[in-house]
C-alpha cells in the first residue's frame, strides 16, 4: 500500500520562493501563482519528504576553457530513498550527471543530462525511487563551456565564479528524498547530520573523505597558506584534513569572528542634577 509523503511546515513556520528575472526590453507583469492544498484530518501524510541542494559555491571557471569540470557530493549519514533531482547551472553549463557511490565504493550513475540548456529547467523524477545506503555519497559532476564555441557564453575571456546573476555561474542540484526510518510521529535530526558534511563535499575533489592542501578553496586556502597552518589543522598528520578536523577549524574561525566584533557601546551614565 502506497503511503503519502509531504514536507513539514510547523505551526508558525514560514516558506518563501525565489524568482529569477532577466530584462528583455519591455515591461511585463509577473504572473506566478502558488497553490495550497489542505489535507483533511484522516488524510494527512505520515511520511516526510525532505529537500536539500547539493551545491559548490567555490566553482572557478578559467577563461576560454571549453570543458571545465567541477564536482561535489552529499554523504548520507542514514538510509534514505531518493525521489527527484533538479539540475541547475547558467549559460556556460553544458553537461551534468549524478552518481551514487556506496560504502563498498561501487559507483552507479543515476542521472545524465548530456545537453544541458539554461532555457529548460526540469525536475527529474526517478521511475523507481533509488535507495541510498547509509555512508553513500551522491556525487554531482558539472561541465562548463567558457569558450567562444559556446554561442550562449556572455564573455569567454572572463574567469567565472559562483553568483546569482546569469552571467555568473552555479553548481546546484536540488534533491528530494526521505529518510527510511523517519515518520511524522518520529522525526529525526538526519538533515543536520547530512549538512554537516556539505563543506567537505564541495572541496573533496578526489572523494577520499579528507582535504589535501591543493583542494582547499576560498578563505580555507588563504588560511592554509600561512606558515604551519595546514599542518596544525591536520592533527593526525595523515596529509589531509578529515571531517572532525574540519569542524575544529570551523569552530576556530567562528570564535575568531566573534572576538573581532566591536564591543557594544557602554550606556551613558546620566549626569547628577544639581
Amino acid at each position: 500500500q502506497q503511503r503519502a509523503a509531504g514536507g513539514v511546515l510547523p505551526a508558525g513556520g514560514q516558506f518563501a520562493y525565489q524568482m529569477h528575472y532577466t530584462p528583455f526590453g519591455k515591461e511585463v507583469v509577473s504572473a506566478e501563482q502558488i497553490g495550497l492544498y489542505f489535507y483533511k484530518d484522516g488524510e494527512k501524510p505520515d511520511l516526510i519528504m525532505r529537500e536539500n541542494a547539493l551545491v559548490d559555491q567555490f566553482i572557478t571557471i578559467p577563461p576560454n576553457d571549453g570543458a571545465h569540470k567541477e564536482i561535489a557530493y552529499f554523504q548520507f549519514p542514514k538510509d534514505a530513498i531518493l525521489h527527484t533531482a533538479v539540475v541547475h547551472a547558467h549559460y556556460r553549463g553544458t553537461y551534468s550527471k549524478l552518481e551514487v557511490i556506496d560504502p563498498a565504493r561501487k559507483r552507479e550513475p543515476i542521472l545524465n543530462v548530456p545537453f544541458y540548456d539554461f532555457n529548460w529547467q526540469r525536475m527529474y523524477e526517478f521511475d523507481k525511487p533509488i535507495p541510498i545506503k547509509a555512508g553513500s555519497k551522491v556525487v554531482a559532476t558539472y561541465i562548463y563551456d567558457n569558450s567562444k564555441r559556446n554561442p550562449a557564453n556572455p564573455n569567454p575571456n572572463e574567469q567565472v565564479v559562483w553568483g546569482d546573476q546569469s552571467f555568473e555561474e552555479m553548481f546546484y542540484t536540488s534533491l528530494r528524498y526521505r529518510w527510511v526510518d523517519e515518520t511524522v510521529a518520529k522525526q529525526t535530526n538526519y538533515d543536520q547530520l547530512l549538512l554537516q558534511t556539505r563543506l567537505m563535499g564541495m572541496m573533496d575533489d578526489n572523494l577520499d573523505d579528507k582535504l589535501q592542501k591543493a583542494e582547499l578553496r576560498g578563505q580555507f586556502a588563504q588560511l592554509a597558506a600561512g606558515p604551519g597552518a595546514f599542518e596544525l589543522a591536520d592533527a593526525n598528520k595523515d596529509g589531509g584534513i578529515d571531517q572532525p578536523e574540519l569542524e575544529k577549524v570551523l569552530a576556530m574561525m567562528q570564535q575568531r569572528r566573534r572576538n573581532q566584533r566591536p564591543a557594544p557601546a557602554a550606556a551613558a551614565t546620566p549626569a547628577n542634577k544639581p
